[in-house]
């Protein structure tokens, strides 16, 4: 589809080009006919002098008489016209000796017309009335033509030379009228749920895109509101149900160390502890998630050597890993530091790790393979589990969205807010035999 600006650039150039184009037609028009209007006086002129010889001739309805009158006359000014005397019938009385055929011309016709000649030549014809006879006085349109020629070749090469100016002039005038709406799409596109501040100037236009800058201005506003309510609910409910939750829990634990149960019992009883640590688990990840959200998580964000912090977790991440029957391989290339929290980083590591070694069976192994380069530090672990679908691996990443695994739902959620705090990305994808692959960067430079 053609942008905006360019349905108007071509609008603009357009717009330009018919109006020369009809200013040029009405400055042919004009000029035409002025120039036929001194052709007009000329043969005004000299049929003045013609009318002059007639008046002292005796008979003007006499040919000899005519010939004998007005043949000097009539070729001294063979240059410019030709003449031809007619009574009142349209017999020819006399020809001047540069006109070949006579002129044909209606006995109704204007007493300015224009016709073609025989000899196919344009010429202007006027019809003057003396006595008894009429005087057709005719000049060529030759020189006329040539100039009107001249004009239209003029305005054709104006026109071409309009087009360029009208393109460019239509682009600068498009650029400037949609300014206000690139400022709007740019302002649109750095908002998002961890940057509601975001307001288009407005200033001081009172036009419609004015009206449209506040009208969104007033919906951003109703939607930070919402998000901040929202957000705030979702933190003081989470921190208000964590007292209960750990009281129901003493409650629990109190009746296992307590007078002894029945099997069935405590078999409800321990299922119930299970799923209390599971919610207060859950209730501790969306804290997180609120805090992230609304950019109050304080993060100690400083320069590790990515290779030394793979080595101080590598213990603790092959324990995990021989508790899940599988395999651990660990690689690092590159030098030099990065920015980022350590102790956050190591839990989106493990978070990665365990969720990797769920995925991979029995005997599979599970790859970490870290890049610092020019563009930053790179992290991915894959897996050799059966992979998940692009619908899926499009829903990683949201909130409660579990897979069937059994989780909250929030560790891949609180894994990409925290990426995205060390202005970071992270992504899935599937890997060449047939696993999954879950990658962050951490871009270059460092945040600071």
């Amino acid at each position: 589809m053609t942008s905006l600006a360019a349905r108007l650039t071509l609008l603009y150039a357009a717009t330009f080009l018919i109006a020369t184009a009809g200013i040029l037609g009405i400055g042919y028009w004009q000029i035409d006919n002025r120039l036929v209007a001194g052709v007009d006086r000329l043969l005004t002129t000299e049929n003045q002098r013609i009318d002059t010889h007639l008046d002292l001739l005796g008979k003007a309805d006499d040919p000899a008489v005519l010939a004998r009158g007005l043949r000097r006359t009539t070729d001294n000014a063979a240059a410019l016209f030709r003449v031809e005397i007619k009574d009142a019938a349209g017999r020819s009385l006399f020809r001047s000796t540069n006109l070949a055929q006579p002129i044909v011309s209606a006995g109704g016709a204007p007493a300015f017309h224009s016709i073609t000649m025989p000899d196919g030549e344009r010429v202007r014809v006027g019809r003057f009335a003396h006595a008894n006879v009429f005087a057709l006085i005719a000049t060529p349109l030759t020189n006329v033509t040539a100039g009107m020629w001249a004009y239209v070749e003029m305005s054709a090469v104006l026109l071409v030379a309009m087009i360029g100016v009208g393109v460019g002039l239509g682009y600068v005038l498009s650029q400037v009228a949609l300014r206000p709406l690139r400022d709007i799409a740019a302002t649109a596109s750095r908002v998002g749920s961890d940057n509601l501040a975001e307001r288009i100037p407005v200033g001081r236009r009172d036009d419609e895109v004015g009206a449209l800058a506040r009208l969104l201005n007033a919906m951003l506003d109703r939607i930070e509101s919402s998000f901040r309510q929202i957000r705030q609910f979702t933190a003081d409910a989470s921190h208000e149900l964590k007292t209960p939750l750990s009281l129901v829990r003493l409650h629990a634990e109190a009746l296992l160390t307590g007078p002894p149960l029945s099997e069935p019992q405590e078999n409800h009883v321990v299922a119930q502890v299970a799923q209390i640590d599971q919610l207060s688990a859950m209730i501790e990840d969306l804290l997180v998630l609120a805090r992230a959200d609304s950019s109050s998580m304080a993060l100690a964000i400083a320069p590790h050597d990515p290779s030394a912090f793979l080595d101080l977790l590598a213990p603790d991440a092959r324990v995990l890993a021989e508790a899940s029957q599988c395999r651990l391989e660990i690689a690092h290339r590159g030098t030099g530091t990065a920015a980022f929290d350590a102790v956050w980083l190591r839990r989106i590591v493990f978070n990665l790790l365990s969720n990797a070694f769920r995925a991979s069976p029995a005997g599979g192994t599970v790859t970490v393979t870290s890049i610092r380069d020019a563009r930053g530090w790179r992290l991915a672990v894959r897996d050799e589990g059966p992979g998940v679908s692009a619908d899926v691996r499009e829903r990683l990443f949201d909130r409660f969205f579990t897979n069937a695994d059994g989780g909250t739902g929030l560790g891949l959620a609180i894994c990409r807010s925290i990426v995205e705090l060390h202005d970071g990305t992270i992504t899935a994808a599937p890997a060449p035999d047939g696993g999954l692959e879950v990658a962050f960067a951490i871009p270059h430079p460092p945040i600071t």
